[in-house]
């Protein structure tokens, strides 16, 4: 773990309402990013009438910190501590000790495995211990759910996940970071631990929802009490009823040494009085209330109040137009329910467990607040806290209004019940102050401070408009500002057009510029939705341009989406640059506009069986995995489809995804069968590189795929010749071939050259001239050196690659070889159906990079003009969780370099070009840790012998999780 890192802020950063009356107030605690979403987990009362909360901030994504706020008696902050962990975590507890320090626990994700670790610290928040949990048993998830002081030390109550049963978990250390106990409980198939509280002979009482297969058919409360020291279970009840679904959220004791359990029966409120023996004497169900005929759903938080007259609890209403707001009740020694506090609006599962009852009869009650209305998108919870007085008050000020519906658009108020459940909110100096929702009668009260306030109501959707939307008050001590009312009209009109363009998008920017072509004769249907589905179709002119006039019955009441198709036969593979555009929604206009940007390549028209082959890294006496992709890209099925595939002789295959189906030498041969157009498909084989070749030696593979003709007709002057080379190391000298294997003699001579290292061995080009099946050789002496030879191909020729051969680590002497120049020069694999890949061998190496091919010789890294870079780009998961949403943005030099249209990304997705030359994919897979990934493309140089010293910057994004991410040149 990162040394932790704490520091005390005054709270700056935090935005407050002052406070004037000490029985009772409301807080929000923002953090430093208004929106990133937070929750005070739990407030622990201190001397001299003050508390210390526990805010764990940004909650959905798992911040890497916590904070610890020191307040007064009014909520007000004094100090704050920030507590670095450097990894996302997710506070879930905090006590004080009796050696007056502090304990906390958190729950931080390492793989697919969840740990609790606990904390201990001094009086000034130091870092005394830290204990991870999951060195108990490494193969277990340990979800801790509550922290104790007992005898015994700091035990630790939460789930156990093991890898064939869950179930609950007891674990204790000393004050000096002993281990002292360790126990399970409740039900051997599945246990999810609720709470836990003491006993008075200093044992403890734990609680959670419990599932057996072997004796009953449902889930049920289990109840299990341990001694003093943990190291017993002095007995365990299980609560339930036959096909009744019962939960339990918390326990606490009860004045006559029994203790009351807090949770769920069917999704309805819940409580148990136990006895001592773990004994059920009463229950009580929280049902068709006079105020919430829906019942309630959940009882989260319980506390005992001091003088024994009864208990005040946190229940979630089940009451739908409050969205599952919670409630602070007091309820009496048999649980009924004598009055309660609405708290909102807020969501289930945000606004959190923890209620304390104080001495003066009132309780602190901590969560989070929803604080944007909309429940789709920008949802955002603030850290919240409340603190009651004995007759269930906090703030005795505050506004309140109507919110009426306007049925004529006139902004006056027509009718009270159009607004019903409908969010007003209230801020004061642009942070949230408070909320309340619209009820039946058109009547809202927000309980606020005293100060200056701009008060809202969000229109739920485009369509809502308001009179006005924001109005301006002030707040004064003791007393609730009237008055602050909002009319509102539901604006309805008949739609007139729905229009756009469908069109080649070659900028990506969503727009048809004058320069870009239009798609005509694309069939459009527009899929719209509200009182019943209605289909709408229409087709592209010579322009691209559609439009659907006036449809009929539709009004901006409607959502939905277009569905667009080319034309049958059209030849073309588009990828659209512009998805959003396909939903449809008109808010407050009568049309909406589409437009359908797209980027398509034109199908052959006839099968190509497209392949690529790479691997990620070849190391000396490891395996490694050689990724063969294949498309057919033509515009017809290919028929007998098949892969070859060549390893390097010097590499021993181990394995492959799929079965070959013949290996001839080093070639091994796949049936792909029929293969459709655009189908696709990966074959994975593993290979092991030799331990004992030198670092740095070049390995290569080939795929090739059949059928591998093009339909083009070779030109009139080609004379029926095909030249092919080839390479050999013979003892002492290096031999090349070249062979005409075509069915013609040769009509002219053609050019050779020979490349040493990377020094042209000939002073001019050498000729040669072949009849139908004659050959010429030319060696060289093997003295270690990299040769290479290119031959010129027959003119006329129905093909695209150069002849080429090369050697490397030829040595008839053993001595020292010219190593990593294959990759200096371009491979011989233009034609689609062929793919050549060379990678040479390494330790250990940087897993983010970017490597071109070819990547140039000399050190300005020269390439001849029209040569396609093909390159590599891979990273990895360095990270301890999986990376489920991985984006990547890759940028290439304006300076002559031009994209060929059929780049593609993994999976045969094409990337999407942007302004500046960026190309970004996205790709919805997930990348577990410690795997890799990587993309290729092929930019072209188009500028004469070109300098390439960098060819483009790459750079990683990864949402919700936590990879390395960089950036690299090539």
């Amino acid at each position: 773990m990162k040394p932790m890192q704490i520091s005390l802020w005054l709270a700056l950063t935090v935005l407050f309402l002052p406070g004037s009356y000490a029985q009772g107030w409301q807080r929000h605690y923002h953090d430093q990013n208004f929106t990133d979403g937070a929750e005070v987990v739990k407030a622990l009362p201190m001397p001299g009438d003050s508390f210390l909360l526990l805010i764990e901030d940004a909650s959905f994504i798992n911040p890497d910190h916590i904070r610890l706020v020191q307040t007064d008696g009014t909520g007000m902050p004094a100090s704050e501590q920030l507590i670095n962990f450097g990894k996302g975590v997710t506070a879930l507890d905090l006590i004080r000790t009796t050696d007056h320090g502090f304990a906390l626990i958190y729950r931080e994700r390492i793989g697919n495995q969840v740990t609790t670790k606990l904390q201990k610290l001094d009086t000034q928040f130091n870092l005394v211990f830290e204990r991870d949990l999951q060195q108990i048993d490494p193969n277990s998830s340990f979800q801790g759910v509550q922290l104790l002081e007992t005898p015994a030390g700091l035990c630790i109550i939460g789930s156990q996940t093991q890898p064939t049963v869950n179930h609950g978990f007891l674990i204790c250390y000393d004050l000096n970071g002993n281990l002292v106990n360790q126990a399970n409980w409740g039900l051997p198939v599945g246990m999810i631990a609720g709470g836990a509280c003491l006993t008075p002979d200093g044992g403890l009482v734990a609680v959670g929802q419990g599932f057996d297969g072997a004796t009953f058919n449902t889930t049920g409360i289990v109840a299990t009490r341990f001694n003093a020291d943990g190291s017993q279970i002095l007995w365990e009840k299980i609560v339930y009823q036959q096909s009744v679904l019962h939960a339990a959220r918390i326990v606490v004791p009860t004045p006559d040494d029994g203790f009351l359990i807090g949770g769920t029966e069917f999704n309805k409120a819940y409580l148990a009085k136990l006895d001592a023996q773990g004994n059920i004497l009463w229950e009580q169900k929280f049902l068709n209330l006079p105020d919430f005929p829906d019942g309630l759903g959940a009882v989260v938080g319980l506390s005992p109040m001091a003088d024994g007259s009864g208990y005040w609890a946190t229940i979630k209403s089940n009451y739908i137009p409050y969205l599952a707001q919670p409630l602070l009740c007091r309820l009496d020694t048999q649980g009924n329910l004598q009055s309660y506090t609405v708290v909102g609006p807020g969501f289930d599962g945000y606004f959190g467990r923890f209620i304390e009852a104080l001495p003066d009869g009132g309780c602190i009650a901590t969560g989070g607040q929803e604080a944007n209305p909309d429940l789709n998108t920008n949802r955002f919870i603030i850290p919240f806290a409340i603190r009651l007085d004995s007759a269930g008050r906090h703030f005795q000020s505050g506004i309140s209004g109507m919110a009426t519906g306007d049925l004529d658009d006139d902004c006056l108020s027509d009718v009270d019940s159009l607004l019903e459940g409908q969010l007003v909110q209230a801020f004061k100096n642009g942070a949230f102050a408070g909320s309340a929702r619209v009820g039946s009668n058109g009547n809202y009260q927000i309980t606020l401070d005293t100060g200056n306030y701009q008060v809202t109501i969000p229109p739920p959707s485009p369509l809502w408009f308001y009179c006005p939307d924001t109005l301006t008050t002030t707040v004064l001590a003791q007393d609730t500002t009237t008055g602050v009312d909002f009319t509102g009209f539901y604006h309805v009109q008949p739609i007139d057009s729905l229009f756009g363009y469908v069109f080649e998008d070659y900028d990506g920017d969503c727009i048809k510029d004058p320069f870009e072509p239009a798609y005509p004769n694309w069939t459009i249907v527009a899929n719209l939705f509200h009182q019943g589905t209605f289909l709408f179709e229409t087709t592209t002119d010579s322009n691209g341009y559609f439009v659907i006039t006036q449809p009929a019955g539709i009004t901006n009441e409607f959502q939905g989406f277009f569905s667009i198709a080319p034309p049958a036969n059209d030849g073309l593979t588009c990828t659209f640059t512009c998805l959003q555009d396909f939903d449809i929604a008109f808010g407050n206009s009568s049309t909406f506009q589409a437009m359908f940007g797209m980027q398509c390549d034109s199908l052959a028209p006839h099968p190509v069986v497209e392949v690529d082959v790479a691997t990620n890294s070849l190391r000396p006496c490891l395996n490694s995995n050689v990724h063969v992709n294949y498309c057919n890209n033509g515009a017809v099925t290919a028929e007998d489809a098949q892969l070859e595939i060549t390893i390097d002789p010097a590499l021993t295959v181990q394995s492959s995804s799929i079965p070959w189906d013949a290996v001839d030498g080093n070639v091994y041969t796949f049936l792909l069968g029929d293969l459709l157009t655009e189908a696709c498909g990966t074959i994975t084989i593993t290979v092991k590189t030799p331990c004992t070749d030198p670092l740095g030696t070049t390995y290569c593979f080939e795929a090739h795929g059949y059928p591998d003709s093009l339909s083009q007709d070779p030109a009139p002057s080609w004379d029926g010749s095909k030249i092919e080379v080839s390479a050999a190391c013979t003892g002492d000298s290096v031999t090349f071939t070249i062979q005409n294997v075509g069915t013609g003699n040769m009509s002219q001579a053609q050019d050779y050259i020979v490349i040493e290292d990377n020094v042209l061995l000939m002073q001019a080009p050498g000729q040669f001239q072949l009849n139908a099946g004659g050959s010429f050789s030319r060696s060289f002496p093997a003295t270690g050196a990299f040769y290479r030879l290119e031959a010129e191909q027959t003119p006329g020729l129905p093909g695209l690659s150069t002849p080429i051969a090369w050697v490397e680590g030829c040595n008839s002497n053993g001595g020292p070889v010219s190593l990593g120049f294959v990759n200096q020069y371009p491979l011989p694999d233009v034609e689609p159906w062929i793919d050549l890949f060379c990678l040479e061998s390494t330790n250990s190496y940087d897993p983010n990079d970017k490597n071109g091919f070819p990547r140039g010789y000399a050190p300005e890294h020269f390439i001849e003009e029209n040569t396609d870079i093909e390159y590599l780009i891979r990273f990895q998961n360095t990270g301890t969780d999986t990376a489920f949403t991985v984006a990547m943005r890759d940028t290439l030099s304006p300076f002559g370099a031009v994209f060929k249209p059929t780049d593609r990304a993994p999976g045969g997705k094409q990337p999407s070009l942007r302004m500046g030359y960026a190309r970004r994919w996205r790709s919805c897979f997930p990348l577990p840790r410690d795997k890799f990934a990587g993309f290729r493309e092929q930019p072209r140089v188009v500028a004469g012998l070109c300098e390439v010293p960098r060819i483009a910057t790459s750079r990683l994004a990864v949402r919700h999780g936590n990879p390395k991410h960089s950036s690299h040149l090539f």
